[in-house]
């Protein structure tokens, strides 16, 4: 018999944030990944890499300084690692965002139900792990300024991509936003061709910031009022939770993202 530890599931972030630690967090949570590989493999003698599952904490409403239309956010810079480590780094994968979940009394950590259905999505990414697959979040993968216009491309896990307005309370440009540095908001439509979101806006978007769940309503986080997006894919098509007795369509909701573009 061999033991070995596949991945850590990694749910934290929200104390950085709303405490305004002014960490590098993604310096540190890289860091982790590190040690915390070479500390179990001393104990389990493994070979194989110990990855992070990783979900992304939303609550960027609850916080005290935030204002979704401000050029400079440190309270993006949270999730915002969070989704680079599992896009570009290989030792994460891929767990989900939470801000289509409910919250308890809509403030900082999700409810117990909700709890369940992440511990299907991490379960879901460690399967994929023991099977020496990549499990893919749903993230962007490059960003392209065209005049006043910006192409989000990205990486979708199970195609369509649908504009989800029931599971997901109807936000402003389905949660897509383009600030200047001006702190202005520059968008003014939202089209879906293929794995593509075209953003048209009024100005010139170089320079500016492509956001998306950048909003809500102040002290308040989840799918009815908090920072939120209803852009997802079709795997709830094929996969679900069932938590307790009902069924939870496990569509991949896209990654809250801060994007500067250049």
């Amino acid at each position: 018999m061999k033991f070995y530890v596949p991945a850590i599931c990694w749910m934290q972030g929200e104390s950085d944030m709303y405490d305004y630690t002014n960490v590098d967090y993604k310096q540190k949570l890289n860091q982790f990944s590190i040690d915390i590989n070479k500390d179990i493999k001393v104990i389990t003698h493994q070979k194989q890499d110990i990855k992070i599952v990783s979900y992304q904490t939303n609550m960027l409403a609850l916080c005290n300084e935030f204002c979704q239309n401000e050029y400079s956010l440190y309270e993006t810079s949270i999730p915002q690692a969070q989704m680079e480590l599992v896009r570009d780094n290989s030792f994460f994968v891929a767990g989900t965002p939470t801000y289509f979940l409910s919250f308890a009394r809509e403030r900082m950590h999700i409810n117990a139900i909700s709890q369940k259905r992440v511990g299907y999505y991490n379960a879901e990414s460690v399967i994929s792990i023991i099977r020496n697959q990549k499990h893919r979040g749903l993230y962007p993968k490059k960003i392209i300024a065209e005049g006043r216009e910006v192409k989000v491309v990205l990486d979708v896990p199970c195609p369509p991509l649908v504009i989800d307005t029931i599971e997901v309370s109807k936000v402003d440009y389905y949660g897509f936003n383009v600030v200047t540095a001006s702190n202005e908001s520059i968008i003014k439509d939202v089209v879906v061709h293929g794995d593509t979101i075209l953003l048209k806006c009024s100005q010139i978007v170089k320079g500016a910031k492509v956001r998306y769940a950048v909003n809500g309503q102040k002290g308040k986080s989840g799918y009815l009022r908090g920072a939120r997006g209803n852009l997802r894919d079709s795997q709830g098509l094929v996969n679900a939770a069932i938590v307790p007795k009902k069924i939870y369509p496990m569509h991949n909701w896209c990654y809250q993202f801060d994007i500067l573009v250049e």
